[in-house]
């Protein structure tokens, strides 16, 4: 990625050096080719920096404006405080107490097998890590379980009534991330139309060691709609937060395809039908040094703490570890700002039975329908006041 003043300034030294470089092919050559190599790794730290300035935003100012500003940039925004008027208690406490005898699935995050559980069971490991699975008294180390997109098959709002109701009140900038929200496109489906299952889920991890060793939460993957995650709990930590967030810009999702692929051919591992939508890896501290390194390429770093939602705009590969256990609670939405971006992902998953899952077509079908009609009143309005 190069900017526009240096695209300029090269070119004025291209055209300057042209003469010379014909009869001093070599030592010009050379020269420009680290001129370029140079600029553009200074431009390059300019970028990363730039990358970094996620736009963290109080809750007390969440407005819809201060929110468009950015998200129509294609980047990620953290709004904090987003708790603090909750009514539930999102404790391992509670979940023990309403849904003890519950059975689950719980996913290890190192192994990815897959085993069932009780919910008075997988949470006890939360308050009491001697409790968790695999447990070593010397180490203390344990199995890295999570729970994923629970509740599986039923409605988050008839499972679980109270934590819907505190979770959607909580959200801000419901105009985009409510399921009634008007820029969000999802709900301009009409009621004889199978819904797309947009959520709300619950992701529910242990923690993990950062660096490394660190095991990812989630491995490095991209959704087909945009999407806001909330930190409802998290263990009393003495760092400076409880997950970790790395989301890369959705104009390097094929670079990181390539890349991701290369590891892939390095370490041996066969039957990927795509290098980041299989969701196979998390790249390590390692890893994304050299993603760094060969790429140029970094991610937006996030760190997130109880009671702040990161919105993530579709199409950007993103991955997470919980340094602490956590429990968050996830919705997905179809912003306008991101149409194309969900167009072309949605692409991309042709060779899986997901493809239709979104039901992008009719959702833009009917989207252009609501404005084309909404128009057309206002229209009218205004010829009948006359």
């Amino acid at each position: 990625m190069i900017s526009l003043y240096f695209y300029n300034y090269y070119c004025y030294f291209y055209n300057c050096c042209c003469y010379y470089y014909y009869y001093y092919y070599y030592y010009y050559y050379y020269y420009y080719y680290y001129y370029y190599y140079y600029y553009y790794y200074y431009y390059y730290y300019y970028y990363y920096y730039y990358l970094e300035e996620v736009l963290y935003i109080p809750i007390e100012e969440s407005t819809i404006d201060a929110f468009q500003s950015e998200w129509r940039k294609g980047k990620p925004v953290v709004i904090r405080g987003v708790r603090t008027n909750s009514d539930v208690s999102w404790t391992p406490s509670y979940f023990i107490k309403n849904y003890k005898k519950e059975i689950i699935e719980v996913i290890n995050c190192k192994t990815k097998e897959v085993d069932e559980s009780t919910v008075k069971k997988y949470f006890s490991g939360f308050i009491k890590h001697s409790r968790r699975p695999g447990y070593n008294k010397s180490t203390g180390g344990s199995d890295i379980l999570k729970i994923k997109d629970w509740p599986p098959t039923e409605n988050f709002s008839d499972h679980s009534p109270k934590l819907y109701k505190d979770f959607m009140d909580m959200l801000p900038v419901k105009e985009y991330c409510t399921a009634d929200g008007y820029f969000n496109f999802s709900n301009r489906l009409p009621e004889e139309y199978i819904p797309s299952d947009l959520g709300p889920k619950m992701f529910i991890a242990y923690g993990s060691a950062n660096g490394e060793k660190g095991v990812g939460t989630t491995n490095l993957h991209c959704d087909m709609a945009d999407a806001v995650n909330v930190m409802c709990y998290a263990d009393k930590t003495d760092e400076n937060s409880a997950a970790v967030w790395d989301i890369y810009a959705y104009e390097d999702l094929a670079e990181i395809k390539n890349f991701v692929d290369k590891i892939a051919k390095e370490m041996g591992v066969k039957g990927i039908l795509d290098p980041v939508h299989s969701q196979w890896i998390y790249l390590n501290d390692s890893l994304q040094q050299r993603l760094l390194e060969e790429h140029n390429i970094t991610s937006w770093r996030i760190y997130q703490n109880p009671g702040d939602a990161v919105y993530i705009p579709a199409g950007c590969a993103h991955q997470v570890s919980n340094y602490h256990s956590a429990i968050k609670c996830a919705f997905d939405f179809i912003s306008p700002e991101n149409i194309d971006r969900c167009i072309d992902v949605t692409n991309q998953f042709r060779h899986s039975k997901r493809v239709d899952a979104l039901q992008l077509n009719n959702i833009l079908l009917f989207a252009w329908r609501s404005i084309y009609d909404e128009n057309n009143s206002q229209n009218t309005s205004l010829y009948t006041d006359k």
